[in-house]
């Protein structure tokens, strides 16, 4: 779910104003079902910085947390954000549930969010 805080940075670039962009992804414990106005991150338990690339019209953002990280917490929801520290209000940019995964010391993880632009 893109959430108005994404849209709104995107009408301040093309104005020329300052915005922020997703720069870290958090990962959150609790099931929910994710608004246009969230935003926080239900049962937050971690973030991390993302990396982007574009191609052409496509920008893709990677998140990861590592099996070091892990601690078998049960991950449904990651976010998009533009600030590193944990439970901030206000910057969540887009958000999504995802099937229940406990993520333990065996494995890491990585969540890709994909934004394209076009005609449509």
């Amino acid at each position: 779910m893109i959430n108005n805080n994404f849209l709104e940075g995107l009408a301040k670039m093309l104005n020329g104003e300052s915005y922020t962009v997703p720069n870290y992804m958090a990962f959150g414990s609790t099931l929910i079902t994710p608004t246009s106005a969230d935003t926080s991150v239900a049962g937050e338990f971690d973030r991390n910085a993302t990396t982007s690339s574009r191609s052409t019209y496509t920008v893709k953002f990677v998140g990861s947390r590592t099996a070091a990280e892990a601690n078998n917490e049960t991950l449904y929801n990651t976010a998009l954000v533009n600030s590193s520290v944990l439970y901030s209000s206000g910057n969540v940019q887009a958000n999504t549930v995802i099937a229940s995964i406990i993520h333990s010391s065996t494995f890491d993880i990585d969540v890709e969010y994909w934004f394209t632009i076009n005609r449509g």
